[in-house]
């Protein structure tokens, strides 16, 4: 059988959010039904993804780093990461608008483009992909990720990494 999936994940330009899209992405391009994988961020995301398959190259030879600019360079990145710390989401949110303005015409383009991926896959965090994807009337469908980070914070807490007691007798894990 010919592999036949393109797959397009959609990642912010933030370590935390590319790395678990990287991995997916490579997963993805080991399994013999997918065609392509294409990873989608701004420029300086996509330098990171870059400088990370420089490094370590993708086996597969499916993945492909595609790219569209909104103005985010090393200043945005510091003051993103320093109201991070402030968890009210407020420049999180200026930077989700700016996705959403900025990669409106390359998710058209790939949307409907002769390579047009089977699905986008967003991460939790990307909201202003979702926006753009519901702005060009792609029809595919967009699943929702979550950081790895998110999935380990539950087992953290409830003691699997942790000093925490273990959970009483019969307690979810």
């Amino acid at each position: 059988p010919t592999a036949s999936l393109h797959v397009c994940l959609c990642s912010i330009c933030e370590t935390g959010h590319m790395l678990p899209s990287m991995r997916i992405a490579r997963a993805l391009g080991m399994r013999s039904s997918i065609r392509k994988v294409t990873l989608l961020t701004n420029v300086y995301g996509a330098r990171k993804f870059a400088e990370w398959l420089a490094k370590t190259p993708d086996p597969s030879g499916k993945l492909e780093v595609l790219e569209f600019e909104d103005g985010w360079d090393e200043e945005c990145m510091d003051r993103a990461n320093a109201h991070a710390q402030l968890e009210d989401g407020s420049y999180h949110n200026r930077c989700n608008e700016g996705l959403a303005e900025c990669s409106t015409a390359c998710l058209e383009h790939l949307a409907f483009g002769d390579d047009r991926p089977a699905c986008f896959v967003t991460d939790v965090a990307s909201g202003g992909f979702d926006a753009a994807l519901k702005k060009v009337g792609a029809l595919q469908t967009t699943i929702k990720s979550t950081p790895l980070s998110a999935l380990a914070y539950p087992l953290v807490m409830m003691g699997g990494a942790s000093n925490a007691p273990p959970p009483a007798d019969g307690a979810p894990v």
